[in-house]
Order: C-alpha cells, then structure tokens, then sequence
C-alpha cells in the first residue's frame, strides 16, 4: 500500500497496456489476483484533480472483462460530508473523462466504473482513475474528512469480485473556510447591509490566487444590486456582470498559506422596487484564479421586502 501526494494538473488518464509478470512458479501457483490502489493522503476541495493509480494483479487467474469499484467509508469519529456531491471520482473515457457512477449506502460513497477492459491471466494491469472534491455549500461546513477506499475488481460478464486490495487506503478530504457574516435574511430595498466576507485556509495545503467572489443567481437581472467594498474609510463599488451577478471583490488575487484568512467588508443594496418579494440565496465562494472551480461556499437565503 502506497501513499501519494502527487498531482497531476493536465495529464491525462491512461489505460497502460497489460504487462507479463516475472516468471516465479511457486508465486503463481500461490497467489491470488488482489488490487493495490495508490490513493492521495489529502485532497484539497478545488484543486487539481489526482490521479489514482489501481493496479489489478492478475497472478493465477483467468481472464476478466472487468471493472473497478471503490469504497469510500469515512473513519470511525471523523467528521462527515455529502461525499456523493463532493467526491469526485473519474475514469477515462476516449478524450474524455467520466464520472463513476455512484451510490450512497449512509455515510458511505460506492463509486463504481463501467467495463473498462481485460484483464489478463498472470498479467498485470494499471487502470488511472482521478479525484478531486468540491466544498460545501447545501451542508453544514466541513474542515476534514478521513476515509478509507477499499478498491475491487469485478467480473462483467458475472459482476462478483475476483480480486481486492488487502488493505484499504487512507485519504483525507480538506475544504477551506468561507464565511458571510451579518448578512440578513430580510433586506429593505434602498437599505444597504453591511457584512463581513471571510476565506480561511484551515488546509494543510496551500491555496494560491484565489478569487473571492459575492454570488446570487437570480431569475431576472432587471432589477439592480449595488456592491460596495470598504477600502479604509471610503466605499468603493464593485463591478459585476450585467446577469450574471458575480462580483469578485477582492482587491488582487490573494494567496493563503496554511492558517491564512482574507477579509472583506462589503456593502449590497437593492435598489429596484421592483425586487420586492423576490426570495434567492446569496454565496459567499472562493475561486481559484481561472474562476473555473470553487474552493470554498457560504450559502445564505435572503427576502426583499418594501422599503423602509
């Protein structure tokens, strides 16, 4: 069992080519095929996706048109998440990747891949899969949680199990902090609130040019939403698109070490009586620098309500 803490940010997945192992009679005739999975030790929610080397060693057995599933269980008292909508787990497919299919059995991810291809006898074979998670945003907050991945390889033409990994790889989950604090349910039109926007890197990994952002995906941009950030004593507006109201306003794109926090004070006012009554949730999310994937949410509902 090994443990990995590489990344890979742009290679592809492969499906190396089935290898003979080294002649050892006594060793065929004893062993089994087993699966050995080299897991990462910590993914970060947001970055890079992981590859996931699974080795399925083939020794005295036959032929197997087969497939991988993996077991995420987290540990016995650590903290849990949704992992079916934050886990991640891919394989290739062509050009492309897939996502496994999954299942929830209580706390518990089965993560399962379709026929992938042959897998020898007395050969050995190494399928690539990924990983990678996303935070929270619909649950409670989550700083880490730890699991234990049990791989198998299953028979297509029978679906049983024709070999596992004799030992489960550990893997822990890690998700920034984000934080809106002060922000109220019911907002006036014309009334500004004022609230506190915070990020913390409560990771042991680094978490470089992020882009923080203030979301609301709202079913009209008629109406108008007026963002401001407080730089020293002065308010300056922050511009957003024209619908698809994201206002990423931070001043730079700051980097956060390991214990490290960003702070904003923001300042958001309806201005359009016509918002009254709508009803939304606004996000506090932190991006990465490409804005392409979110390392921490805050999800908060709100009303807009006649003026005071």
């Amino acid at each position: 069992m090994r443990f990995s803490l590489s990344r890979a940010a742009t290679a592809a997945l492969l499906l190396t080519s089935a290898v003979a192992l080294p002649a050892d009679p006594a060793g065929a005739a004893t062993a089994g095929p087993s699966v050995d999975t080299t897991a990462p030790a910590v993914v970060g929610a947001g970055q890079n996706p992981i590859d996931v080397p699974v080795r399925v060693v083939n020794t005295g057995g036959t032929d197997h048109l087969a497939r991988l599933r993996l077991t995420v269980t987290p540990v016995a008292g650590s903290a849990t998440r949704p992992l079916a909508a934050t886990l991640v787990l891919t394989y290739e497919f062509g050009v492309q990747q897939r996502q496994m299919s999954y299942e929830t059995r209580g706390d518990t991810l089965v993560a399962t891949t379709p026929d992938l291809l042959t897998v020898r006898a007395d050969e050995t074979t190494t399928i690539r899969l990924r990983v990678a998670t996303r935070p929270t945003s619909t649950a409670p907050h989550v700083d880490e949680v730890t699991a234990l991945v049990d791989a198998e390889a299953l028979d297509s033409s029978t679906g049983a199990v024709f070999a596992t990994d004799p030992e489960p790889d550990r893997m822990t989950m890690v998700e920034p902090r984000a934080e809106l604090a002060g922000w109220p349910e019911r907002l006036p039109v014309g009334t500004p609130a004022v609230v506190t926007a915070t990020l913390t890197n409560t990771t042991p990994l680094p978490y470089p040019l992020l882009r923080p952002a203030l979301a609301m995906f709202r079913a009209s941009d008629a109406s108008e939403v007026v963002v401001e950030r407080l730089d020293g004593a002065q308010w300056t507006r922050v511009a957003g698109p024209s619908n698809g109201y994201y206002w990423f306003y931070a001043v730079g794109y700051p980097s956060l070490q390991p214990g490290d926090a960003y702070t904003a004070t923001l300042r958001i006012t309806f201005t359009d009586d016509a918002a009254v009554g709508e009803q939304g949730f606004v996000y506090q999310i932190g991006y990465n620098y490409f804005g392409t994937a979110s390392v921490a949410a805050d999800l908060h509902p709100y009303t807009i309500t006649p003026r005071a």
